[in-house]
């Protein structure tokens, strides 16, 4: 009994240091683990000793999880050797179903790790876009560009873009508007009205700024207004100051 309670406490632990680790190297500490897969290494012996195989199993499974948050690749082979002895010992197709699910990745650490991964992934994108589009407003400031024969559109958050008269059309191919939102925004060009659409829009279906910041649905948001501006550098449609 002392050691099944001593699996779930652990496996609880575990799940704790892999939640933690989306903010910190460790929770628990080098210490804290090492106790946690010696207490392991004791629980999947004595199991080992009575016969019970789902809970040796289970044991295994915990402390590939602390060697997965480890990053032990050694002991984490040595344990998967070990699960896999499991499928060779006993003809059995659900223990060989769940053997594999847990070596192939499915454990909650392993999710945890990939979560973590993908989290850095974006961040390190979002950075490097913020990068260019910061070096883009520079290259364009304080330059006088011409606003002849141009209307002006207010791309948000972006800014304000001149767009040359004759280049409406690849204004409204770069922006992925539909013929509605064309028509609507030539009325306002045509009318010297500046107007509104929001890049966080993924689909951008109207004019307006829709629900400002709360368009933003993430990393497909922030790609879809770093090529929107982008798009308007490389055709000349250059970032304007406007003043009320």
């Amino acid at each position: 009994m002392a050691h099944c309670c001593a699996l779930k406490h652990n496996k609880f632990l575990i799940e704790f240091e892999a939640v933690c680790k989306t903010d910190s190297e460790t929770a628990l500490g080098s210490d804290i683990l090492k106790k946690i897969q010696q207490s392991l290494y004791q629980s999947f012996k004595y199991f080992s000793n009575i016969g019970h195989i789902y809970n040796q199993i289970y044991a295994l499974t915990i402390l590939l999880e602390t060697f997965e948050l480890t990053n032990n690749k050694i002991k984490k082979g040595e344990v998967i050797r070990a699960l896999n002895s499991y499928v060779e010992r006993y003809n059995n197709p659900e223990l060989k179903r769940k053997i594999d699910f847990t070596i192939s990745g499915g454990t909650f650490a392993n999710y945890m790790l990939e979560k973590i991964e993908k989290i850095k992934q974006i961040e390190k994108e979002v950075q490097q876009m913020r990068a260019e589009l910061i070096l883009l407003d520079k290259k364009e400031k304080n330059k006088k560009y011409p606003i002849k024969n141009c209307n002006v559109i207010h791309v948000f958050p972006a800014g304000y873009f001149q767009i040359p008269k004759n280049k409406r059309r690849k204004c409204f191919e770069i922006l992925k508007i539909n013929r509605e939102v064309e028509n609507r925004l030539n009325w306002f060009f045509n009318e010297g009205i500046i107007p509104v659409i929001n890049s966080y829009s993924i689909e951008i279906i109207s004019e307006g700024y829709g629900e400002g910041n709360l368009e933003y649905k993430g990393i497909e948001s922030y790609r879809n207004m770093s090529r929107i501006r982008k798009a308007f550098f490389e055709n000349k449609f250059y970032k304007t100051n406007i003043e009320f």
